[in-house]
């Protein structure tokens, strides 16, 4: 959900202005932990007992199943 705002903040027809307004520090490190940090331990997580190699748990991870 937060990545398809992400999205729709891009292609809105907002000044430069007007993004960098929304896109500040503390929103692009919250983010940037979703994305780079959480999802990819959720997806370990799930995948315990599964039968996956740590290389396919960490493709899946980056790619990340919406």
């Amino acid at each position: 959900m937060l990545i398809s705002s992400v999205f729709a903040l891009l292609t809105a027809p907002l000044s430069r202005a007007e993004l960098l307004n929304i896109f500040q520090w503390p929103l692009l490190l919250t983010i940037a932990g979703i994305l780079f940090v959480v999802r990819p331990v959720a997806i370990y997580l799930s995948t315990i007992g599964g039968g996956f190699p740590l290389a396919e748990r960490g493709f899946i991870g980056w790619i990340a199943p919406h």
